[in-house]
């Protein structure tokens, strides 16, 4: 993830014709059966104006670091169920596993993870029961 969001770097990928190929889609069970990745070793949490996503460049010019900025899949978890909030376990399963797989290093070298969550994902996560 090179760009400065989730997103953008997604979308990049996207547009490449091996990736054109696959589903964009992917079950709960999957995440499960990754091996274990990085941990994260810090969150950076996004206010308008507050440097963050400088922040978080600044951070992704290390080879070292993996960076993931803004990733709509953490913001979504609160709602992986179909029908309303998931329970507190499944939630944590699946922002548990969703780590884990951005905590996958594809790089020699990579030793640190960092998530930046977007304001928009802080309100909703807060705001919504159990997450």
């Amino acid at each position: 993830m090179t760009e400065p969001f989730f997103y953008e770097s997604v979308a990049l990928a996207m547009t490449r014709p091996f990736n054109m190929a696959f589903r964009r889609r992917r079950e709960a069970g999957i995440l499960a059966r990754l091996p274990p990745g990085l941990r994260p070793s810090g969150f950076i949490f996004h206010m308008i104006r507050c440097g963050s996503t400088l922040a978080a460049q600044i951070l992704a010019a290390s080879p070292r670091n993996i960076v993931v900025s803004g990733a709509a899949p953490l913001q979504a978890a609160p709602q992986a169920e179909s029908h309303g909030p998931a329970s507190a376990e499944r939630c944590a399963a699946w922002f548990g596993g969703l780590l884990n797989a951005y905590g996958q290093t594809c790089q020699a070298g990579q030793a640190r993870l960092f998530v930046k969550f977007s304001a928009s994902s802080c309100a909703t996560t807060t705001s919504r029961a159990p997450c």
